[in-house]
């Protein structure tokens, strides 16, 4: 299936938008896709995914709240391009989407805001397959940032948002880095980046 990462200006923490994308997705220019909400899951107290079905399986939406990082996103599967450009082009009505320009910025001013996690927001809303050159410079900054927090989260944007360029930095972090939380997640970054299919590869760790 397609898919696509859409990152909310929105608080993780705060239950309402649950209800008014539900509303949304029954009411709004979607109806057509006869969305039913299925379930909510948790993975602790603070990973929250909530899921959506549209009639025949057709598409697929889940409302991920990330407490800890923190990062409200959607995610949009379906069938075709097509269709995932359609409803994510409808959510943008009815949703707050923090556009990529935005999460650009966010993620260059690391050092004036201290907020390290715009670097995995900033991921999450790149292309996941080819992000774009600005977003490969800016996670690769963070490689070399004094602080280990921004380190691990380049490393955790890297793993989420795979690119050719991050991957000596990656090995370097891997093997030298002197903070073990950094080593452990530039470690499992540079596993998402080996080739698909390998055996040995189990796939990118997925934030949410």
């Amino acid at each position: 299936m397609s898919r696509r990462y859409l990152v909310l200006d929105s608080d993780p923490a705060d239950d309402a938008l649950r209800w008014e994308l539900d509303r949304a997705l029954r009411t709004g220019a979607l109806s057509d896709l006869c969305f039913e909400y299925r379930f909510r899951e948790a993975d602790h107290e603070t990973l929250l995914r909530d899921m959506w079905e549209a009639q025949d399986t057709q598409a697929i939406l889940t409302l991920v709240s990330d407490r800890a990082t923190p990062a409200h996103y959607l995610i949009v599967a379906a069938g075709s391009d097509e269709l995932v450009d359609r409803i994510a082009g409808e959510l943008e009505r009815v949703v707050p989407i923090v556009p990529l320009e935005t999460l650009q910025e966010q993620a260059g001013r690391i050092d004036e805001t201290h907020d390290a996690a715009s670097l995995v927001r900033l991921a999450l809303g790149s292309d996941a397959y080819e992000p774009d050159p600005r977003s490969v410079a800016l996670i690769s900054d963070g490689f070399s940032h004094e602080q280990p927090l921004v380190r691990y989260r380049s490393a955790e944007a890297a793993a989420l948002a795979p690119h050719r360029a991050f991957i000596p930095a990656l090995d370097r972090l891997a093997a030298e880095d002197p903070d073990a939380s950094v080593r452990e997640m530039a470690h499992r970054a540079a596993r998402a980046h080996l080739p698909s299919g390998d055996a040995a590869d189990p796939g990118p760790p997925q934030v949410g």
